[in-house]
């Protein structure tokens, strides 16, 4: 069965090598997905401190209102930068889904290849075990023939005679 030959055989490398790329693509976007939520995770930590700071510095007794400023101010850059991150990650989960159909669309023609390599080695092997059933058909019939032909010597025209 060593001569079967796949002729999409380098096609089919090709389509393979570019659904790799495309795995390696979304595992990028994926990464980069992560990194953001860690991110979004240390600024949501930030505001919760800074809130948690503007209670205290306002509690009973002397309000430092400079402080106060100056929290609120950074409270109000770490919500814009939430905001921001947040328009990012709508973005990156669009490219993520995006990524995922492509790689969804890569691996289906690597498939289809596959398959179709599949069915044309089974009918090569179909095509070879027939061959191969013909050739000893033949090698049979040849022995029947060899054997009849030694049991049964064909009268000679002459004993054909004396009888």
């Amino acid at each position: 069965m060593n001569g079967f030959k796949f002729r999409l055989a380098t096609l089919k490398k090709l389509r393979e090598a570019v659904r790799d790329q495309r795995r390696a693509e979304l595992a990028e976007a994926l990464r980069a997905e992560s990194i953001l939520e860690e991110q979004m995770e240390a600024v949501d930590g930030a505001i919760k401190s800074m809130l948690e700071e503007c209670r205290a510095a306002s509690g009973p007794g002397p309000v430092d209102v400079d402080r106060l400023t100056q929290a609120h101010l950074h409270q109000l850059l770490l919500e814009r930068q939430k905001r921001i991150l947040e328009d990012y990650r709508q973005r990156l989960t669009e490219e993520v889904q995006h990524r995922r159909e492509a790689l969804a669309q890569a691996d289906r023609e690597v498939r289809i290849l596959e398959r179709l390599e599949a069915k044309q080695l089974e009918r090569y092997r179909c095509r070879q075990l027939q061959q191969e059933v013909r050739h000893l058909d033949e090698v049979a019939l040849r022995q029947v023939n060899n054997r009849s032909q030694q049991a049964d010597p064909e009268p000679s025209p002459t004993s054909a005679q004396e009888s």
